[in-house]
């Protein structure tokens, strides 16, 4: 079923409901047969949805249950990490080698085939899977039984805390311009794409247009990020021939500002109003949508 509220649905109803669709189909895609990098991307996309659900309702669970679920969830994103850096860096080596020198080329080159036959994890691919299926197997039985006080009106706190805290992020990750800084505005952007697809039957294409800016600037910081991995691994290589590291982190950094000049205005539009202002206009919009919605089904 799709990832949102429904207009006749107590939250108490939605949020177990919505929670277990997605371990559902994070168990189907983490499974499924053929392209193992693809298999993992749905798997961690279908947690990020679960951890989006969790922040936004956040001030109505009971205490201790927002600090468990959220553990519970990024420890089996954690297993999960490893191969998708590895996977991703091939990809992001592969884009950074896109007009190049030959100089250049040659230390992508060095530093790729560096990368790749680094020791893989001790950990199996079998016991990684029979782990992560576990896992899985306990958050959907503890999502069946999770308690959310109140109705819609609960979930205005979480909203524009989440909100708040992206629009701060806008500020204070250029200001300190590290990776982890933008990193953190990436978790927040994302966080709001997925609140607007959850309360997206309000008002379809105005909720479309806000999930497709903060997608679109999502990637551009996903991008930036991933570099940032590489960054890492490339550190951790030591020397290589003919200083290929350096080069290579050097066209990365490079990349990185780029990307970063092209995000900062999409998210000076998303994050353009205050928190609360965002918050009680949504829930406006919510509660006009459902009385739309009543008045259809009447006539």
């Amino acid at each position: 079923m799709a990832y949102r509220f429904k207009f006749k649905e107590s939250l108490s109803e939605a949020v177990p409901r919505i929670l277990v669709e997605q371990i559902e189909r994070a168990g189907l895609e983490f499974s499924a047969s053929g392209d193992a990098a693809k298999s993992i991307h749905e798997t961690r996309k279908c947690l990020k949805r679960i951890r989006a659900v969790l922040r936004l309702v956040r001030p109505s669970l009971e205490d201790g249950v927002y600090q468990t679920e959220m553990s519970r969830y990024r420890s089996i994103a954690g297993l999960l990490s490893a191969a998708r850096d590895r996977d991703v860096m091939s990809g992001t080596l592969l884009q950074l080698s896109v007009g190049v020198s030959p100089s250049q080329a040659t230390a992508i080159a060095e530093v790729k085939s560096a990368l790749m036959t680094r020791p893989a994890s001790e950990t199996s691919d079998n016991n990684i899977r029979q782990l992560v299926a576990e896992l899985l197997e306990e958050a959907k039985q503890s999502a069946a039984t999770i308690k959310i006080d109140g109705d819609i009106e609960a979930i205005g706190k979480g909203l524009r805390d989440c909100y708040r805290k992206g629009r701060h992020l806008q500020k204070s990750a250029y200001d300190d311009g590290s990776d982890e800084a933008f990193h953190d505005l990436r978790k927040s952007v994302q966080l709001h794409w997925r609140h607007m697809q959850l309360l997206q039957r309000a008002w379809p294409d105005l909720f479309a247009a806000r999930i497709e800016a903060a997608r679109a600037l999502s990637q551009v910081l996903g991008d930036t990020q991933d570099l940032a991995v590489l960054n890492e691994a490339i550190k951790g290589l030591g020397d290589l021939p003919d200083g290929a590291g350096a080069t290579v982190e050097a066209l990365s950094r490079a990349r990185q500002r780029e990307l970063l000049r092209t995000a900062e205005p999409k998210g000076e539009q998303l994050f353009a109003g205050s928190g609360r202002s965002f918050a009680k206009s949504v829930l406006k919009i919510w509660h006009a949508a459902v009385q739309c919605h009543a008045s259809d089904k009447a006539d």
